[in-house]
């Protein structure tokens, strides 16, 4: 099931979409699927009548990917103690999991009487880890689902880890960070050359002189909320060959803005400063960060059936934001967008495990928030 800088495990995608698929059409949920011109099929469903428009004015939002594993072993789920092992557990297949099976229950509790049934619906795509650039990303079924049916949700809900470690209650996010992604290839002005003689500026040195700019731009910020930068991967050059000067670099950088509006700031700058050193840039992803207010109904409504659910004080039941982008990145305007799920660690490493206590909670507290809806 695994997306990313390696090869697309296309086979495993489609045979996880096809067991969700039939497990959710056994349930008689109202189901619409996405899959013409892609390798990356999606769905959506709620409990509405089947063929009926989509009711979800609660959309929860998934995906069904996961990042390449370090071995095979960490596809083969084990459970030690409270914790479950194994890639995807924390990023976030048991959320998925744990809201397939609740709208599952959603179904059969409303058999007879669809029309009655809670405004909500479930989105789970298989191109997140990816940053859904392509169809069926969030973006794309969003639209499709406006353009056939008028439908856009009132809040939209990512279903990602806001539990850190041994935590029963995942806190619900109001903020979430943005994503700015740009592949960058830098060439020679000639072709490689010995470094005694060259004298025009590298392929390296121009991805560094970008570098530059970029943390100049950003510039310095304190605290948990800020933006952050990364090189992601770079290529130029040839080991151990001192004396050549590479005739190109290839590299990858990731920004995570944190505050609206600076994705485009820090695209344009990013443009200008690689049309100065010539080189060419690609940007598949610049999406800013969401902020919904802590007083915004939605919020409300959540954190009521959270405190509800679990018992515990809504004061304490806000986060103070998600570091990693979502897929609330890409709600429309005026759609409250929030992160909410469960717990674990190590999300994209070999240690990645779910905490099983924190799946109950989310379960009585979708059931909480259905009867609200």
């Amino acid at each position: 099931m695994s997306t990313g800088a390696e090869e697309v495990d296309t086979v495993g995608i489609q045979a996880s979409y096809d067991d969700l698929v039939r497990l959710l059409e056994r349930a008689g949920l109202n189901l619409y699927t996405f899959t013409d011109g892609s390798i990356y099929p999606a769905l959506y469903c709620d409990a509405g009548p089947v063929g009926s428009p989509p009711r979800g004015a609660f959309l929860f939002a998934g995906h069904f990917d996961v990042v390449g594993a370090q071995s095979e072993a960490q596809f083969e789920p084990r459970i030690e103690g409270d914790w479950l092992h194994g890639r995807g557990s924390a990023d976030m297949l048991t959320v998925v999991a744990t809201s397939v099976l609740f709208m599952r229950d959603l179904a059969k509790a409303f058999e007879g009487r669809r029309e009655d049934a809670p405004r909500l619906g479930l989105l789970l795509v298989s191109n997140e880890e990816s940053g859904e650039c392509e169809p069926w990303g969030t973006p794309f079924i969003l639209a499709n689902l406006k353009r056939r049916f008028e439908y856009q949700p009132e809040c939209i809900v990512a279903g990602e880890r806001t539990g850190e470690g041994a935590v029963r209650v995942g806190k619900v996010e109001t903020k979430s960070r943005g994503m700015l992604r740009a592949q960058l290839v830098a060439s020679a002005a000639g072709t490689a050359a010995h470094t005694a003689l060259n004298t025009h500026k590298t392929p390296i040195a121009k991805i560094f002189a970008l570098e530059h700019v970029v943390n100049q731009v950003i510039g310095p910020q304190d605290g948990f909320w800020r933006s952050t930068y990364h090189v992601s991967y770079i290529n130029g050059g040839a080991s151990h060959s001192f004396n050549i000067t590479p005739e190109e670099c290839f590299a990858g950088i990731e920004i995570r803005p944190a505050n609206p509006g600076e994705a485009e700031r820090y695209r344009d700058a990013l443009i200008e400063a690689a049309e100065r050193e010539g080189v060419d840039v690609v940007i598949p992803n610049c999406e800013h960060a969401v902020v919904t207010p802590n007083d915004d109904p939605w919020v409300a409504r959540l954190v009521t059936a959270l405190a509800t659910a679990t018992g515990e004080q809504p004061s304490t039941l806000i986060g103070p934001g998600k570091l990693p982008g979502s897929q609330v990145r890409f709600a429309p305007m005026g759609c409250a967008a929030l992160v909410w799920g469960q717990s674990g660690v190590g999300p994209h490493s070999a240690h990645e495990a779910h905490y099983i206590p924190s799946i109950l909670p989310f379960y009585d507290a979708l059931t909480a928030l259905a009867r609200d809806l």
